[in-house]
């Protein structure tokens, strides 16, 4: 067995051990040699069905029940126009399995001509199956406020954490960290037992992720809670309502509809300015198609990729949770129409 194989088994033993009663019941399907593993959750309802085709477009590009030899196979064998590669691991911990709150890590490997290490997290409103962000959950002057709070805390558990008992100081290289945090957008977050966890790894380059600097900083409620709206109030218990009453705006989101009248699940995600990015499904193929554009106002323009290639467009009207335009081929001779919206 690799080493890697024994990582991930220490890891799924903690997966089970923090969720002994969860909210979502779920199963773990392992991939080759178990380095590998995604969680399926497994009760009948809109919500987790939801859930469970926002993770596997997302991840996998792949719809459970369409795979042909095993559900890592897309992400495993992918002609990519990339130095990355394909995955090679994937590590999955629930953080938080609650009626407020799901909170999901992955822990992921890419490996071409070099490797790339990077962490993913979804934070999920049980009542809906929107993902939330922490703008989200915040009033409009109150996530700014927190936001300065979180990257001078951040600032400081970094310089705890590279200067050495005698003082001296190792910090070399350290720097770049400090100007990523000052861009951080704050999505690489967790939510357990009402403590906020950010997570800064994605911010380290990847000869610094393996100093052994502790990445995550943790926000206890009393230091935000002056700060939330009544969405953040509902999803930290404070309001005691439910947070399915309240809905997400920020993105990622899914998105469902149809292109020339078959039906189709879509993932869009936000990018640096007004860049964006996708991934999108035919339901009767279940196979993820990548897209990349931009939104300006309202008008969203992606590009349908085939490796290097492009292999068709979208342009349409992005407003509040619905989507209308068309689909072109990639010749621009023929047209079909597009809505999506999100549920």
């Amino acid at each position: 067995m690799k080493k890697g194989s024994f990582l991930l088994i220490g890891w799924l033993l903690g997966f089970f051990l923090m969720a002994q009663e969860p909210y979502f019941p779920y199963e773990i399907i392992s991939g080759e040699e178990a380095e590998c593993a995604f969680p399926v959750f497994t009760s009948s309802s809109a919500v987790t069905e939801k859930i469970n085709r926002t993770l596997q477009i997302s991840e996998l590009e792949l719809l459970k029940g369409y795979e042909k030899e095993h559900i890592f196979e897309v992400v495993g064998n992918r002609d990519l126009p990339s130095i990355y590669g394909n995955i090679v691991t994937m590590i999955p911990l629930i953080c938080d399995n609650g009626e407020r709150y799901l909170s999901i890590k992955f822990d992921k490997t890419s490996c071409g001509m070099t490797c790339v290490y990077g962490v993913v997290y979804y934070n999920f409103n049980p009542g809906n199956g929107d993902i939330f962000q922490l703008s989200d959950l915040f009033t409009e002057k109150g996530f700014p406020v927190f936001s300065s709070y979180v990257l001078e805390k951040r600032k400081k558990d970094l310089q705890d954490s590279v200067f050495n008992e005698t003082g001296q100081h190792n910090a070399e290289g350290f720097e770049s960290v400090l100007e990523n945090y000052e861009n951080d957008i704050l999505d690489d977050f967790y939510l357990r037992n009402d403590t906020l966890f950010i997570d800064g790894e994605n911010s380290f380059h990847k000869n610094l992720k393996f100093s052994g600097i502790n990445t995550i900083s943790y926000f206890v409620l009393n230091e935000f809670k002056e700060y939330l709206n009544d969405y953040g109030k509902a999803i930290f218990g404070i309001s005691g309502e439910n947070p399915g009453k309240y809905r997400s705006v920020s993105l990622p989101q899914l998105f469902t509809g149809k292109i020339a009248g078959k039906e189709v699940l879509m993932m869009l995600k936000n990018m640096y300015d007004n860049e964006m990015k996708g991934e999108y499904v035919y339901t009767d193929y279940g196979k993820g198609i990548y897209l990349t554009g931009k939104r300006t106002g309202n008008l969203l323009m992606m590009t349908e990729k085939d490796g290097f290639e492009d292999n068709g467009f979208i342009e349409a009207n992005m407003e509040g949770n619905r989507i209308s335009g068309k689909w072109i081929n990639k010749d621009r001779t023929k047209t079909y129409p597009l809505l999506l919206e999100r549920k």
